[in-house]
């Protein structure tokens, strides 16, 4: 019984400071409590019921948190296969979060290079790169370039 409230308390510590997914909290907990997987199950059961853990609140918050930051959906997409959520609630909350990537993709470059015109060809396939592996896909940088070329004078 100790032990139980032990467990409850360590988990309601993590998930004060941020919100997790199921599966982290559950690895967490595991390396403080590496013989209690029955207890955790269903301590997680119990959090989950009590929407006290919510997958669903931990994917918008990291959703936002990363788009925050400059990352695009691809790299995010990837980022959150780690975190074994069911797939068809990550596309719900994409759906719901309705966060615009090219002007997350926009304001990434502007952040990075400002209004800088290419130098070179290299030049412009370096700064390609560095977006593509924020997550940006070869057609949304494309339509970047085609965008910020179209506004020159």
């Amino acid at each position: 019984m100790a032990e139980l409230n032990n467990i409850k308390n360590k988990a309601i510590s993590y998930l004060a400071r941020r919100e997790h997914s199921r599966y982290e909290l559950k690895q967490k907990l595991l390396q403080k409590f590496p013989l209690q997987e029955d207890a955790i199950n269903q301590l997680l059961e119990e959090l989950s019921e009590q929407r006290l853990q919510s997958d669903a609140r931990f994917l918008e918050s990291f959703i936002r948190h990363r788009a925050n930051s400059g990352y695009g959906l691809l790299r995010i997409k990837q980022e959150l296969s780690q975190h074994h959520i069911d797939q068809e609630l990550v596309l719900e909350v994409l759906e719901n979060l309705a966060i615009d990537w090219f002007e997350v993709l926009q304001s990434l470059n502007q952040k990075k290079y400002g209004d800088k015109p290419f130098k070179d060809y290299q030049d412009k396939m370096k700064r390609s790169q560095y977006l593509y592996l924020h997550g940006f896909s070869h057609d949304e940088i494309k339509h970047l370039w085609q965008n910020l070329s179209s506004n020159c004078p």
